[in-house]
């Protein structure tokens, strides 16, 4: 899945964009919740204690339904008429979007993230996080989870309130969460740690091979470009085999929009179409990404 800066990009792109304006319009008041919800399914990898690590793999779809969470989300902003939540939601819309394009690329440039690249010394893990922080670079130029992340704006989301009734784990690790992710991001845009890193691989410890390449300094000497064209698997027709980098974050966009449609509407409709809203929703994020 792409960097969480990869993320910022995407979900500032989203909200930049002059496409579905009625939908985004109200996130532009509360910019802070939105941005969290585009990194909040990944925050949790960066927590020690499993139980807590093991949020994100159910935000990813993972175990369970892949919509149970989200739908919850949607059901407690409308109750309390939240825009905080709503624009949390329409955050955590552009993450699913992005890794729902962008995963299935890297894993078939890859091979499946758990297991060795084949032929290979290095790992797949290592593989992948270059692609991905060669990604970051390449179409990124000013968003970083250090710069733009308000960990104090939690606070103002139900959603938190929820998630921690749901899984019975206190509000206070989720803001140990965003902390340490927020703190180790910027990390990985510095020099200094990345010496020092590599200084750790040197002395013999172990797993730091698999950390190297979430150094934007890496690529100086161990690039791996992300192609200019991925060849598409899924792709019916003979005469468009290969996605460019901006097909694919056009394809998310898409999905972006095809899913805050029916949550917007969701959220606003005061009749009886709250249950297909609902459905289409479900229909929209079976599995995981």
């Amino acid at each position: 899945m792409p960097k969480e800066n990869t993320h910022l990009y995407f979900a500032k792109r989203l909200l930049d964009s002059p496409v579905e304006k009625e939908i985004m319009e109200p996130v532009g008041n509360s910019k802070q919740e939105f941005f969290l919800g585009c990194i909040f399914p990944d925050s949790f990898y960066y927590h020690p204690q499993k139980e807590v690590e093991a949020l994100s793999d159910r935000l990813h779809g993972r175990g369970e339904n892949a919509g149970q969470m989200f739908i919850a989300f949607l059901k407690t902003a409308k109750k309390n008429r939240s825009i905080q939540d709503y624009s949390f939601i329409m955050g955590y819309i552009s993450h699913w979007s992005l890794d729902k394009i962008f995963h299935p690329v890297i894993e078939q440039l890859c091979g499946d993230y758990p297991h060795p690249h084949s032929g290979i010394g290095l790992t797949t893990v290592y593989h992948h996080r270059l692609l991905e922080t060669d990604l970051d670079h390449r179409v990124n130029s000013g968003c970083y989870v250090h710069e733009m992340i308000d960990i104090d704006s939690l606070s103002s989301l139900y959603a938190m309130q929820l998630l921690a009734e749901h899984t019975g784990i206190d509000e206070a690790e989720f803001r140990t969460a965003f902390e340490r992710q927020k703190r180790i991001n910027r990390m990985m845009t510095k020099k200094w740690a990345y010496i020092w890193a590599r200084l750790l691989k040197l002395a013999g410890k172990k797993g730091m091979n698999d950390i190297l390449p979430l150094f934007y300094a890496h690529l100086k000497t161990h690039r791996e470009p992300f192609p200019d064209a991925v060849y598409d698997e899924s792709s019916e027709n003979s005469h468009r085999k290969y996605r460019s980098v901006k097909d694919l974050f056009r394809q998310a966009e898409a999905f972006a929009r095809s899913v805050s449609r029916p949550a917007h509407g969701f959220l606003n409709d005061t009749g009886d179409n709250e249950e297909s809203f609902l459905a289409e929703i479900r229909n929209l994020l079976a599995g995981s990404v």
